[in-house]
């Protein structure tokens, strides 16, 4: 016998009010990474496909009147992303009216454990598109197209010294900076954003404890006193996304995390698809289930403006 019954009814109303609750906690804070992407309106199939072209240059307009025309050819690759499917779902013993009611609450403890979970995923997504391989080239757009070594900052880079493994500091977050702008990375219009986790943090505090008269000591102690109170600031011209979701193996070092820096328009994500059921399971006491499906894709559609920085993390 099926766990699930459709004679059993739930009352309409907590179904409305709890789907309404949910879609709306969707929309106002999807993930950490939820704005850190273009998001692509048109992206509501499984797969979508964008042509990413190469620069072209201008030419001066020389010589007689009515003169040949000379158009350049319009280069370029194709990328695709692919939705990925998740579910969460919670399922609760023997309840009352009155609990029924409550868990419709935005702040109810099902709709914050499920947007958590949920959150977690669309997280990883996101990271997984930022330093993995993508797809594109021709039809049917299946090429691996990894991250080029151009985008990579090695866990020991620095401006002067011996090369050891080092953790974040201003100068690796500089360098993307460089790289950024010698790709043509507009860095003062486009929205940059810095992934890190908490260690990268502390690097950070470290540094401004140990130097305290460097110039971008100053800069980030700044930042670092902002983000304790709250106060909206950027680091280094970065938005900051504090994250446990990044991988923690780099290329040489188990101990090594994989940062990264990019540029808003470097991702197209989609528009997050969910539906939600809720059930009474009569072959486990009548228990309520609560699931909610999602679809979700981001993917990466500019290399140039994107940077992986590798911070040393060994005890």
């Amino acid at each position: 016998m099926s766990d699930y019954s459709a004679s059993l009814t739930i009352p309409d109303h907590f179904r409305r009010q709890f789907s309404t609750q949910w879609e709306m906690e969707l929309q106002q804070q999807n993930q950490k990474f939820a704005s850190a992407g273009t998001l692509e309106s048109n992206w509501s199939a499984k797969e979508y496909v964008w042509t990413d072209l190469d620069l072209i240059e201008a030419s001066e307009t020389t010589g007689q009147r009515f003169g040949d025309s000379n158009p350049s050819d319009v280069a370029g690759g194709k990328r695709k992303g692919y939705q990925r499917q998740f579910d969460v779902g919670v399922k609760r013993d023997q309840w009352d009216q009155q609990w029924l009611n409550a868990q419709a609450l935005p702040d109810s403890d099902i709709i914050m454990n499920m947007k958590a979970g949920l959150n977690r995923k669309l997280d990883t997504v996101f990271i997984e598109a930022a330093t993995s391989a993508a797809l594109g080239g021709a039809d049917p757009y299946n090429t691996s197209i990894a991250l080029p070594a151009t985008s990579e900052i090695a866990v020991n880079y620095a401006l002067t010294g011996t090369a050891t493994n080092i953790g974040l500091t201003p100068y690796k977050i500089l360098e993307a900076v460089k790289r950024f702008e010698a790709a043509e990375v507009d860095t003062e219009q486009e929205e940059l954003y810095l992934a890190i986790s908490p260690r990268q943090k502390l690097d950070l505090v470290t540094f401004v404890a140990t130097a305290p008269n460097d110039i971008w000591a100053k800069i980030v102690g700044q930042w670092l006193m902002d983000s304790q109170t709250g106060k909206p600031t950027k680091l280094m011209g970065f938005n900051t996304i504090i994250s446990n979701r990044l991988f923690g193996t780099g290329p040489s070092s188990t101990d090594v995390r994989t940062c990264v820096a990019f540029a808003k328009s470097a991702f197209k994500v989609s528009p997050i698809s969910q539906r939600l059921e809720i059930d009474k399971l009569p072959t486990k006491r009548h228990a309520l289930q609560i699931m909610s499906y999602a679809a979700f894709g981001a993917v990466r559609v500019k290399d140039e403006k994107v940077q992986v920085i590798y911070c040393d993390e060994s005890p």
